[in-house]
Formats: C-alpha cells, structure tokens, sequence
C-alpha cells in the first residue's frame, strides 16, 4: 500500500524539520547580533572613581588588604618562589617590603595610621603564625602559649589586635592584645565561644559569641562590658565593623535572613539597612563618616549538578544620606565582572579586587572618588 507523507531527503530529514531548524538557527544569530549592538552601543557608566592598578611589584599576583587615611595600601604579593610577600605601596610608587612568609597559601593583615600592620598568614597545611609589626620595624609574635593558634581580625591606631585564638581544636575565644600589656582573653560572655571582628580607638570591641543555639553580636567596652546586639544567621562566618564614634555596622538583626545588615548605635539601638538583594551580604568596612562597605552574592541562575554557575559578587557603599550606591556600575568601564570592596578611609579612597571580562584575572586596585561624586 502507498501511502501519501511528506517528501524525505536522503538524510531522512523532513522539509519542515529543516525549515524550524533554519528557524532557530536564525533567530539565534539574530538575538546575538542585537546582544552584540546593545554591548557595543550602551555607554559608559557615569565613572565616579579614578581607578589605580596595584603594580605587580615584583610577584604574579597583587592583591589589596586595606589603606590608612594617609592612602597607604596594604598589599600581598604572591610569587613563584617566595611564597607570600606583604608590603606598604602608596601612588608615589614608594614600596615597602614588611615581611615574606615562602611557606603560606594566603596572608589576612591590617594597616593603620601609624603604619604598624597585624595579620596571620595562613599555610596548606592548616597551621597559621600571627604577627604584628610595629612602624620601627620591630615584629612581634602573637601566639600566647604552645598549642594556641592566634587568628588577627583588625588593629586600631593605637596599636591594639584583636581577632580568637583556639586550643587544639578548642573552643574560640576573643583576645585584646598590645605591645606592653601582651595577650588579654575576654572569654566568652557566658556563651561557649566567642570572636572578636573590630576594634576602635577608645578600645572598644565588636565580635559574635555563640549562645546554643543561636550566635550574637555584641559589643564590648572597657569600661562598661558586654552588651548584645542583636542575633545572627552566620555565626563565625559573620562580620562586624565599629567605628571611633561607637557606631557599630554588621551581619546582626535576623537569626534567619542571611542578607541582614544592621548599624547600631547606642541611641538608637540596631536598626536594619534596606536589601540589596543577592543570597548573602557581608559587611567589609565601616569608616568614621559611617559610609559602609558591603559586598553581595548573587548565584547565576544556571545550575550544573545541582551547583549553580555564572555567580558574581557585587560591592556597595552605603551612608544615611544619600542610601547605596553599586560600585562596580561607577568605574567608567563595560568589561567589569565583579569588584570585592576591601577597605575604606576616612577620605572615602577604597582598595578592592576587580574582575575583567577578559582575561578573567583578578587585580588589586585603588578607588579614589571624583570631585563629584558625591552628587548623586
């Protein structure tokens, strides 16, 4: 029996399977040809910031750690050879060599006016060696006894390092340490651990302390002690940031919501920022204007194994006045992928770690604001 059907080719494809095939083939180029005119044809973003390029200085790559309101920048080099290198660069080109550790994986250390620098430099191994070094040159180290691994959080201008150390797996404890007074355990508030995240100059300290089954902010003050200051949904992975007019910004407010942010003061207690929105927002800075670095996580919406791809990070800075500003939309750049805000100073001169298009490598740099830019 003959039966009529359409027409085949010798390929066995059907003219109808070739025309939808043709179909989306050119509805493909055309999406892209338009995606391509739209990138090519946008303009700039309104720049609000001059950026600097940290110099490789020496290494394959240069990551900024934090600048003084002398607009010094605390830098890590990592080299072929030496490991991890850490110095002081300014715009004058000036560099200063603090210290190499040729057996770390990474190095977290601060920078404060008087040029004195704490941090801990971390190896693959899983052990870590606190440090501070003091403007003179002379280094110090943190770990108070054998079998104690010290963790460096910040430093205030008068010298003063806070962070938690651990006993052989141990719980955390919040630590104060100085040059002349040496290694101070505030203990742990009545809870089982505790962290230490900041420290202004009048000493007093911000951190978390774990009360099961929830974590807290609190902030603690020489003179008067302890106070809470709200829950929050990180626990150790939290930030906190004070400044020298006890205005405290951090991850607190919500013992559920992984993007709150709140600033406490001690008139008004904790009140919550707006959202930014993203699947987690973590406090990076907090600078004596009360302008606030923050940076947000947004997963890609695609997923690989259940993973999901295409994630970036963006960074704000936020201030009561004029709210959040996205950073990375103010470079005066297109091929920007992501940009992690470090650090700020009083001047509002930020360092970070941008993400280009291509290549996709990462570079430290400098911020400084236009004239401007504060208008917005």
């Amino acid at each position: 029996m003959i039966t009529m059907g359409e027409p085949t080719r010798n390929d066995g494809k059907a003219p109808g399977a070739r025309r939808k095939r043709r179909a989306v083939v050119f509805a493909c180029a055309v999406a892209s040809l338009l995606a391509a005119l739209i990138v090519l044809t946008r303009p700039n973003p309104k720049a609000l910031y001059t950026m600097t390029f940290l110099p490789s200085m020496g290494g394959v790559q240069t990551a900024a750690q934090a600048i003084n309101d002398q607009g010094q920048v605390l830098a890590t080099v990592r080299t072929a050879r030496e490991g991890v290198r850490v110095l002081v660069w300014d715009k004058s080109e000036t560099v200063r060599e603090v210290d190499s550790f040729p057996k770390a994986s990474h190095v977290s250390a601060r920078l404060n006016n008087q040029c004195q620098i704490a941090g801990t430099a971390y190896n693959a191994g899983g052990t870590c060696r606190a440090f501070f070094w003091d403007a003179d040159g002379i280094r110090h180290r943190l770990d108070p006894s054998a079998g104690k691994q010290v963790h460096v959080k910040a430093l205030n201008n008068r010298g003063q390092v806070v962070g938690h150390y651990t006993v052989d797996r141990g719980p955390r404890h919040a630590f104060v340490w100085d040059a002349t007074a040496g290694m101070q355990d505030l203990g742990t508030f009545g809870g089982t651990e505790s962290l230490a995240c900041d420290i202004n100059d009048a000493g007093q300290v911000v951190g978390f302390v774990s009360r099961f089954p929830q974590w807290h902010a609190f902030l603690w003050d020489p003179n008067t002690g302890m106070r809470r200051l709200g829950p929050t949904k990180f626990g150790p992975a939290a930030t906190c940031h004070v400044n020298n007019q006890g205005v405290v910004a951090g991850q607190f407010g919500s013992a559920d919501d992984e993007t709150c942010v709140s600033i406490w003061t001690d008139e008004t207690g904790a009140r919550r920022l707006p959202s930014v929105g993203g699947d987690w927002v973590q406090v990076r800075a907090l600078n004596d204007a009360g302008r606030v670095l923050l940076a947000a996580s947004h997963s890609g919406s695609w997923k690989l194994l259940g993973r999901r791809l295409l994630g970036r990070s963006e960074s704000y800075l936020w201030d009561s006045e004029g709210g959040f500003r996205g950073l990375e939309r103010h470079l005066g750049r297109r091929d920007v992928r992501g940009f992690t805000a470090l650090d700020i100073n009083e001047d509002g001169v930020m360092v970070g770690s941008l993400r280009l298009e291509k290549p996709y490598y990462s570079y430290g740099v400098l911020l400084e604001p236009l004239v401007d830019s504060e208008n917005r």
